[in-house]
C-alpha cells in the first residue's frame, strides 16, 4: 500500500523547510502532493485545500509564528492552515505537528511581516499543538539538524500500524481457523449437514436438478408425500412457468391441476404446447381402471373417477380458451407411474418420472432427470409419451361416456 502525505503550513516564511519535509518523505516511499503543484484552480483555497486531504493517511502541519492567509467567508476567521489542521482532524488522518522554536534566533530571523506572537490568537493556537500533541521543533536555518526531522515520526507511526496489521490479520487468522475447525465438527457429527452441503456442490454442477426444491437439497430420487409435498417442498410451479416450447404430463387422475391452473394458463398464453394425458375414467373402460384400482387398494373408485371426469373438463375448458396450445387425451390403459417432461429439445430440459405402489403405499419415489446429467433418458421418456399420446383418445365433453355412479 502506497502511503500519502499532505503538507499544511504558511508558505512564503517556510518554503526551504516545506521542500525538505516533501524530499523527505518522498524518499521513504510516501506519496506528497505539495500546494506548489497543484495548478490553478477556481475553487475557494481553503475549499480546495481540505479536498486535497482525502486518501491521505498522514498530515505533516509546520507552524510558524503566524497563522496565515485567513479564508474568505470563513465564520471562525481560521486561516487556511488552521482549516486544513481542522480537516486532517476531522478525517482521521495522522496528524504530525513540527513547531518554529520560539527563541530569539528565530524570532529575529523570521520577517517582521510573518511575526505574529504578540497575537493572543496566535499564541493560543501554538499553545493548543503543545498541549495536545507531541510536537517535535526545528529552527530558521540551512542545516540539517535545523529543519523539520519527519523521518522518525513517519517510521514510528508506519511501524506501529504494521504492528497493528499484524495482530489483526492474525487474529482473523485464528478466528477462520476456529470456525473451520467447528464447522468440520459439525460437518461429520451431522448428517443433515453434509447431505445439504453435498447438494450445494452438486448444484454448481447441475443447479436445475439439485436446487429446484424450497430448501436447496436434493438426492436424484426421493420420496414425494402426494400432492401436498408436490406443492410445499417443491418448486413445481416455477417450474412449470419456466416451459418455453412444449410441456408433457402423463397421469392418472391429476388432482393437482386445480392448484395450477393459472400457471398453465400463463404458458398457454405465451404460446407454449401442453400435451396432457390421463386414465380414461369413461364407464366404457371402466373394466381397466376398476382393476387398478382394486389392485392398488383405492376403496372410493366413484369419488376418484369424478374428481378425474372434473379435471378433464377444466383442462378442456382451458383448450378452448388457447385451441392449438392445450389438448388433452385419455388413455385407456392404467399407468404405474405419472410423468412430466418440460423442453425435451432444450439444453434446460427437464423430466420427472414418479412410480406408484400396489398395496396402498402412501409415498411414492420421484426422480428427476436433467439433460446435464440424464444423457439420452429425456429423449427416451419423450419417446415414451409420444407412443402413448398416439395411443390416446382426444377427450371431447359431448362424446364422452361419463361413468355410471350407481
Amino acid at each position: 500500500m502506497a502511503y500519502k502525505a499532505f503538507i499544511s503550513s504558511t508558505s512564503r516564511d517556510l518554503k526551504p523547510q516545506r521542500e525538505y519535509v516533501a524530499q523527505q518523505l518522498r524518499d521513504a516511499g510516501i506519496v506528497v502532493d505539495p500546494m506548489e503543484n497543484w495548478p490553478a484552480d477556481s475553487e475557494n483555497p481553503a475549499t480546495l485545500s481540505a479536498k486535497r486531504l482525502a486518501g491521505c493517511q498522514f498530515c505533516i502541519g509546520l507552524i510558524a509564528f503566524h497563522r496565515g492567509t485567513i479564508a474568505v467567508h470563513d465564520p471562525q476567521q481560521r486561516s487556511i492552515t488552521q482549516i486544513e489542521i481542522d480537516e486532517a482532524r476531522k478525517r482521521g488522518v495522522q496528524l504530525l505537528i513540527f513547531l518554529l522554536r520560539d527563541s530569539e534566533k528565530n524570532r529575529a530571523a523570521i520577517p517582521v511581516a510573518f511575526n505574529q506572537l504578540d497575537d493572543d490568537h496566535v499564541q493560543r493556537w501554538r499553545r493548543s499543538f503543545e498541549s495536545e500533541f507531541t510536537c517535535s521543533y526545528f529552527d530558521i536555518g540551512n542545516r540539517v539538524d535545523e529543519m523539520p526531522n519527519v523521518l522518525p515520526s513517519i517510521t514510528r507511526q508506519l511501524t506501529e500500524w504494521e504492528k497493528t496489521k499484524r495482530r489483526r490479520w492474525r487474529f482473523v487468522a485464528l478466528l477462520l481457523f476456529g470456525a473451520a475447525v467447528l464447522f468440520s465438527a459439525l460437518f461429520y457429527s451431522s448428517s443433515n449437514l453434509q447431505a445439504r452441503l453435498i447438494s450445494q456442490c452438486l448444484a454448481i454442477h447441475d443447479p436445475v436438478a439439485f436446487n429446484h426444491s424450497t430448501n436447496g437439497r436434493y438426492h436424484v430420487a426421493r420420496l414425494i408425500d402426494g400432492r401436498a409435498d408436490l406443492r410445499v417442498s417443491t418448486d413445481f410451479r416455477q417450474e412449470l412457468i419456466a416451459s418455453k416450447d412444449v410441456f408433457c404430463l402423463l397421469a392418472n387422475g391429476f388432482p393437482t391441476f386445480r392448484e395450477f391452473e393459472d400457471e398453465f394458463a400463463r404458458m398457454a398464453s405465451r404460446g407454449v404446447e401442453i400435451r396432457i394425458i390421463m386414465t380414461d375414467f369413461s364407464q366404457a373402460n371402466r373394466p381397466n381402471w376398476a382393476g387398478f384400482a382394486s389392485a392398488v387398494g383405492l376403496t372410493n373408485l366413484e369419488a376418484d373417477a369424478g374428481v378425474a371426469v372434473n379435471i378433464y373438463d377444466l383442462i378442456y375448458a382451458l383448450q378452448k380458451r388457447f385451441p392449438g396450445n392445450v389438448e388433452l387425451r385419455l388413455n385407456s390403459k392404467p399407468l404405474l407411474y405419472t410423468m412430466w417432461i418440460r423442453d425435451p429439445n432444450r439444453p434446460s430440459a427437464l423430466a420427472n418420472l414418479g412410480i406408484h405402489y400396489y398395496g396402498g403405499q402412501k409415498d411414492w419415489p420421484y426422480f428427476r432427470i436433467t439433460k446435464t446429467l440424464g444423457g439420452n433418458q429425456i429423449e427416451s421418456m419423450a419417446q415414451q409419451f409420444d407412443r402413448i399420446w398416439e395411443m390416446s383418445t382426444p377427450y371431447s365433453p359431448i362424446t364422452f361416456n361419463r361413468p355410471d355412479k350407481n
